[in-house]
């Protein structure tokens, strides 16, 4: 699946800068981030190869929609923090059928 990882990394930006300019950011969060299934995914094997790389996630299904979350613990909520993950976690994701959709952050 070709992907434009500097699009990505561009978009990370946006996003970032423009919370920045809403709320008071946290130093550190916890980052979620969530990957859809297109075709010919396979869930069980990202689990896996994640598990492999040092992330842990899981596959969520309701009613709607269906995606995979990893939750990566206290990262620093910088372009760079955030971008070291994401980066990481869509690599082996795309190489399981499945695209980034997007992150989130939460402070315990």
């Amino acid at each position: 699946m070709k992907h434009d990882f500097e699009e990505q990394r561009c978009a990370t930006e946006e996003v970032l800068a423009d919370l920045a300019s809403k709320i008071q950011l946290p130093e550190r969060a916890n980052l979620d981030l969530q990957f859809v299934p297109v075709a010919d995914a396979d869930g069980d094997g990202l689990a896996e190869a994640l598990a492999a790389a040092g992330y842990a996630g899981e596959l969520i299904v309701d009613e709607d929609d269906e995606w995979f979350e990893v939750t990566v613990a206290d990262v620093p909520v910088t372009l760079d923090g955030i971008w070291q993950h994401e980066r990481a976690t869509t690599e082996v994701a795309l190489s399981f059928g499945f695209r980034p959709d997007g992150w989130g952050f939460s402070v315990d």
